[in-house]
């Protein structure tokens, strides 16, 4: 792999780290201002829904335009929208709806991140080792997600949530700095291209007419649903049972008990079984192991062991035969 791509894969990994930050300061200090579980899951939502949302037309802009261009932007607007919420915090502290509004617009901002990203591997590395390639970002990507929520609630209750914040914007930037010094093109446009509309309507009328691509496509988007709003409601029942709140480093412990048992998961994927049985046993246990906690109140470890079933359960039953 030659420097292009180690760039490319720093950029992500540094992202990942930094984003992983604040997939647990956000909720956290949004319930310690308003605590309001209400509008801590507006705030899950806002995260997860731009995806599904701005998805198609995402990938058909980042298929037609400058991809290096697309990550810096996406880069440099993600930290200055991240840097405003410790600016404020200097004149007292931001107010619920900024946060809202800055988690909406982040996460629609890191979908043209995402599209431009995914597109640009292919134009760094040969063929025959786009596997090795893409199995680099993952196995990546899967550990700073382990890693990084428990040392988010470390450090949350070493310097403060919005300081954590501040980590992650200053991560965004440096992101920026490594996609910026790829020199290899990204984008190789083609001599003859439709609209923008047109692409989407195609890529619209190919999801629809493919069951299998449109039965994956219609659970993943309700996957992640699921999980935002056991995300954002892990925070408040920590808070309310367990008094474990923004500076308590408990937090990320019980994030990361989820993002361990994702590689449980993988070993333990059935086989033979086809996807229309294994997606309604994955839901059923995902259900089950949410219930787990409210059930049996005990102890904050027994909550993060019961937090650690939901994905896994949610991966091990879900994958295709």
């Amino acid at each position: 792999m030659d420097r292009d791509f180690a760039r490319l894969w720093l950029a992500r990994g540094v992202s990942t780290a930094g984003s992983a930050f604040t997939a647990v300061a956000l909720p956290a200090l949004v319930y310690a201002q308003t605590s309001s579980a209400l509008l801590t899951s507006l705030l899950a939502a806002a995260i997860a829904a731009p995806y599904l949302v701005f998805g198609l037309v995402a990938g058909a802009q980042a298929d037609r335009a400058d991809r290096r261009l697309i990550m810096v932007t996406s880069d440099l607007v993600n930290a200055v929208l991240l840097a405003s919420i410790p600016v404020v915090a200097l004149f007292g502290r931001a107010p619920a709806v900024q946060l809202i509004v800055v988690a909406w617009v982040s996460g629609s901002v890191s979908v043209w991140f995402d599209a431009a990203n995914f597109g640009a591997v292919p134009a760094l590395v040969p063929r025959e080792k786009l596997t090795v390639a893409n199995s680099r970002i993952w196995s990546t990507t899967a550990a700073v997600q382990i890693g990084g929520p428990a040392l988010a609630g470390v450090t949350i209750a070493a310097i403060g949530a919005q300081a954590t914040i501040a980590v992650d914007a200053a991560s965004f930037l440096l992101s920026a700095l490594f996609v910026a010094r790829i020199r290899t093109a990204l984008h190789r446009p083609a001599p003859e291209r439709t609209g923008l509309l047109a692409d989407i309507r195609e890529g619209l009328a190919y999801l629809f007419h493919e069951p299998t691509i449109r039965l994956f496509t219609a659970l993943g988007s309700a996957s992640a649903i699921a999980t935002g709003a056991v995300s954002g409601l892990l925070v408040v029942y920590a808070a309310e049972k367990f008094r474990i709140v923004t500076g308590d480093g408990r937090l990320g412990l019980l994030f990361m008990a989820g993002a361990i048992a994702s590689p449980c998961a993988c070993r333990t994927r059935p086989t033979g079984c086809s996807p229309g049985s294994t997606w309604p046993a994955g839901c059923s246990r995902s259900a089950s192991s949410s219930r787990w906690a409210p059930s049996r109140p005990g102890s904050w470890p027994g909550t993060s062991r019961s937090a650690g079933p939901w994905p896994c359960a949610a991966r091990r039953w879900s994958w295709p035969a």
